[in-house]
Formats: C-alpha cells, structure tokens, sequence
C-alpha cells in the first residue's frame, strides 16, 4: 500500500508534470515517457541499493538514518573523492529546491494573484509578485527546517501526498473523462487537499494501514464524478 501510495503522487506534481508540458511537439511524447520511467527505474533501484549497501556496512544501524548517503560517502571514500560527492549531493538537492519554489511562486502569482485578485496586473507587477513569493516560500522553509518541525521523510511524504491526492485524479479525468467540469475540478481539489492534510490525525493505525493520499485520491476522484455529473444532469434540466 505504501508503494502504491507514492506511485499516486506523481500524477500530481507540479514540478514534473510542468516538464512534460514544456514539450515541443506531441509526438515528442512517446519519447519523454519511456525516458521518464527508465530513470525513476533507475534512480528508485539507486535508492534501494543505497539502502542495502547501508545495512552491510552499518549493522548496528546509524544515528540519524536521513544521513545513511553521507555516512557511507565519508566511511568509503578519500577525503577529496567524499567532498566531490557531497558537492554533487548538494547541487542535485539545491536544482530541486529552486525548481519547485520556482513552481509554487509561479502557481501563486500567475494562478492566484492574476486570475483572482488581479486580472489586470501587468508582467512587470507579476515579477515582482513572483519575486516576493520565492522569498516567502524560502522563509517558511528556513522556519520549517531551523526547528526541525519534523523529519525530510515526513515533510517530503505530507507535501507528496497533499499535492498527489489534490491534483491527480485532476489530471487524470482531465484526460480521459469528457464530462469534467470546472466544479468537479475545484471540489476535487478541494476534498483531495483536505483529506490528505488531516488523515494523518485522524488515527495511527487507520492513517498507517491506508496511506492518506490513496484515501484523498479516492475521495477527490469520487467528488470529481459526482459533482461534475450532477452539475451536468442540472444543466441539462434547466
């Protein structure tokens, strides 16, 4: 379930899901596909590898398991060769952070401030919204980690699964279902984002048996149908 759980998120994601809308030319598809899924094969594998060759040489296990990387980076290489690799550890960590605060900034002042507070805004009003977003954003995650309000897994796995179970089966029935409206798309956005922000409260067996972006991807998808059908059936009867 847990895997599951993460394979949910990623139809979500804004910063991935703005690289394939970023293609030239549709038949360009295809190729970005296999691409894209050849390397979370590898990067997963990486991953998982990681995680055994950490076993190996840590039996006793490690203070803080987030540093599993760095601790066998230091245990088995030179001191030049370990600081080559942390530096690249470090550039892949901070490309990121910048791409998806570049996202968020993006989404608040293009979706938020222009299309709902004002339409009327000008490019150069835009960048500087844009501007003063990516400082806020970078403040509350100084604030988040200077104290250490919870662990990169947890932080990584509620903002997953918030994004996830709110823009996901939005994708998804955007693609395949033609009677998607905007309110089914609003609702599921909205039942999708509240679900996957309290279930984790609701109860530790209950949140830890069903991950909470499957049941915030199951209660959107179902809000997205119902509301966009009945808004449909409205419709049609006036």
């Amino acid at each position: 379930m847990a895997i599951a759980a993460w394979g949910l998120g990623y139809f979500g994601q804004p910063h991935i899901i703005t690289k394939f809308m970023g293609i030239r030319q549709v038949s360009d598809m295809y190729k970005a596909k296999y691409l894209g899924i050849s390397w979370q094969i590898i990067a997963l594998s990486a991953a998982t590898l990681v995680g055994l060759v950490g076993i190996y040489l840590f039996p006793h296990g490690v203070a803080d398991p987030q540093r599993l990387i760095l601790d066998i980076v230091k245990l088995t290489f030179p001191a030049f060769v370990a600081g080559l690799v942390l530096c690249a550890i470090l550039a892949a960590t901070t490309n990121v952070m910048a791409a998806q605060i570049l996202v968020v900034a993006s989404n608040l002042s293009e979706d938020l401030y222009k299309r709902l507070l004002r339409k009327q805004a000008d490019p150069v009003e835009l960048l500087w919204v844009s501007r003063i977003c990516v400082l806020l954003i970078a403040l509350v995650g100084y604030v988040i980690a200077f104290f250490k309000i919870a662990t990169i897994y947890q932080l990584v796995l509620y903002s997953w699964s918030g994004l996830g179970a709110s823009f996901g089966p939005l994708v998804l029935f955007s693609l395949y279902c033609k009677n998607l409206n905007r309110y089914g798309a609003f609702t599921g956005i909205l039942i999708g984002g509240l679900t996957a922000a309290v279930w984790p409260y609701v109860g530790k067996e209950l949140s830890t048996l069903i991950p909470s972006v499957v049941a915030g991807f199951l209660l959107s998808s179902i809000s997205i149908f119902l509301v966009s059908y009945a808004c449909k059936r409205k419709v049609l009867a006036s």
